[in-house]
């Protein structure tokens, strides 16, 4: 018996010398009731903060997005845009990226582990290979036009195994499947580009994202139906604005879980009352239309005013949710949680591409402290139309807030941690939350602040 003992407690010491150290950021300080920082008694509650010719601009710009087919229209419905993806060579070509990301991950020299923490063997690595084919379809093919009939995450490789990287380090394990690159929701356009050997996977390309989604996940469309879909999203087209709504057709089939950045067509029936329309599959595999009654409080025509209170009831649904890397079990990351939370005013924001190509306009404080940071922002900020980019992560200004005799920014955004300045480990938040920007958090004084991460943008959305 003392020899087991002794062997438990050797394993032990050894797990936790090599283990990070991870704990809970505790958030006992920070309230999380939205009432508390949007107040419902301010004098400008009910009052738009965007302009409707803003928002009017930028609703136009999303529609262009998701189901324009004129040239400049960048929608996996729009021929012209898929023909000159599928026309692009190099780095560019969907071909090349897609066989990166099959080396990357199933080449003999790759470490990477299962969710048993074991390394993935040789035969797991050849039968992904395998699977992943890198033959994309040369020619448009206008059959080859789909939309998601519900959520569906999208995956680097066709597989839901995970991929972590070395488990002992902060930053890598679990949750950080790496093949998990997003999800999209349904009613969502997207464009087939190619399929996987065993045919239950199809290679997409959606407003937001490319990557591998589930066969089963996404109905082919002919014309007959995209004529139709777009003349409703183009006559009304609504979002959800409380998360979950369980969305069931007019036949009492259950269809899916809608959430907060799930966008559909609305039909004015005056004998039925508005209904809210859905996407399902026939037997053949293409789509048809079907609709759904839904209560008015969980569903509004697009785009919603730019109040704050209507800012209040979306965050009021989302804030408090788990942390989704790449939406890891459809729930939101960073970057979801903003985009999810601005779509139903009209907003389409990929704002970190957008940075990082150049495309996106934005103030960089880069080069500043992270006290003349703070103060810049709490001065310039404008809230709920404010992003704040910092290398990877983002998050939504909300308001000044006075800490210890100090003005400083509040934000909301949706994190996993903060990392210590100089040893591994993470103190985890793994949610939604509401967070003040502070140089120092009093709760640990060793985590880097993220007022001090190597980037420091902001995004102005108007």
């Amino acid at each position: 018996m003392k020899k087991i003992i002794f062997i438990t407690l050797a394993l032990t010491g050894c797990t936790s010398q090599n283990m990070p150290v991870n704990k809970i950021f505790p958030l006992d300080r920070y309230d999380q009731n939205v009432d508390s920082w949007i107040p419902p008694n301010k004098e400008n509650y009910n009052i738009p903060i965007l302009t409707e010719t803003s928002q009017h601009s930028a609703f136009l710009s999303l529609k262009s997005r998701y189901f324009g087919v004129s040239a400049n229209d960048e929608s996996p419905w729009n021929p012209i845009f898929i023909k000159k993806k599928l026309a692009a060579t190099g780095e560019k070509s969907i071909k090349n990226i897609v066989e990166k990301h099959r080396e990357k991950f199933t080449s003999p020299d790759s470490h990477i582990y299962g969710e048993n923490f074991r390394e993935r063997s040789y035969f797991w690595k050849t039968e992904l290979k395998k699977n992943t084919t890198i033959d994309i379809y040369e020619q448009f093919n206008a059959d080859n036009r789909a939309i998601m009939i519900t959520e569906s995450s999208v995956r680097m490789l066709p597989t839901t195994n995970p991929a972590f990287y070395d488990f002992k380090k902060a930053g890598e394990g679990y949750p950080f499947d790496m093949l998990q690159d997003s999800s999209i929701r349904p009613g969502t356009p997207v464009y087939i580009f190619g399929e996987s050997k065993d045919k239950a996977w199809k290679l997409i390309i959606s407003p937001a994202v490319m990557g591998w989604v589930k066969s089963d996940d996404l109905a082919k469309t002919n014309e007959t139906f995209i004529s139709q879909w777009i003349a409703y999203a183009k006559q009304n087209l609504g979002a959800f604005t409380k998360e979950p709504v369980s969305v069931i057709d007019s036949k009492g089939n259950f269809r899916f879980i809608a959430k907060i950045g799930t966008l559909l067509p609305i039909k004015n029936d005056k004998t039925k009352g508005d209904m809210v329309v859905i996407p399902i599959k026939n037997e053949d595999g293409y789509a048809k239309i079907a609709y759904s009654f839904v209560e008015k409080d969980t569903f509004s025509a697009m785009p919603i005013k730019s109040t704050p209170k209507n800012f209040a009831k979306l965050i009021k649904s989302m804030v408090g949710k788990p942390y989704g890397w790449g939406n890891l079990y459809f729930n939101n990351d960073c970057s979801s949680e903003i985009r999810s939370l601005m779509l139903p005013f009209g907003f389409f924001c990929q704002e970190i591409q957008q940075i990082s190509s150049g495309r996106k306009k934005y103030i960089d404080l880069s080069k500043y402290s992270s006290e003349e940071r703070l103060m810049y922002l709490v001065k310039n900020g404008k809230p709920f139309t404010t992003i704040i980019y910092i290398n990877g992560h983002v998050m939504l200004y909300i308001s000044n807030v006075k800490i210890n005799d100090r003005v400083l920014p509040m934000t909301y955004q949706n994190v996993w941690g903060l990392r210590p300045e100089k040893k591994e480990g993470r103190s985890i938040i793994g949610g939604s939350v509401f967070l003040p920007l502070l140089s120092v958090y009093p709760e640990d004084p060793s985590l880097q602040s993220l007022a001090n991460r190597k980037f420091f943008k902001l995004i102005y959305i108007d």
